[in-house]
């Protein structure tokens, strides 16, 4: 897959729920992370616009599974999620 289509695809307003690893043009993840770790995770310079960490929308993640590149994670949002999952490890 172009560099060019990639980001179309993360940048959807439908939300991004990860990479199908046919449509990168490797045969398998195995290949996908052997060239990633031999370009050494070169962070492509599209990705600076991007936030650090991605939207879930207006309930999108809860409905589809999908993130959104283009918004930046609601904190509070955030918060909750990591709290709850503090919680269910065992934590106060």
């Amino acid at each position: 897959m172009v560099a060019a289509a990639l980001r179309q695809e993360v940048a959807s307003p439908d939300g991004f729920a990860g990479l199908d690893v046919q449509r990168t043009g490797f045969g398998d993840w195995s290949e996908l992370i052997a060239a990633c770790r031999a370009d050494g995770w070169a962070l492509d310079v599209a990705a600076y616009d991007r936030p650090l960490f991605p939207g879930i929308g207006k309930f999108l993640f809860e409905r589809t599974g999908k993130f959104l590149f283009t918004e930046s994670f609601e904190v509070q949002r955030l918060c909750k999620q990591l709290i709850g999952t503090g919680r269910k490890l065992g934590f106060n």
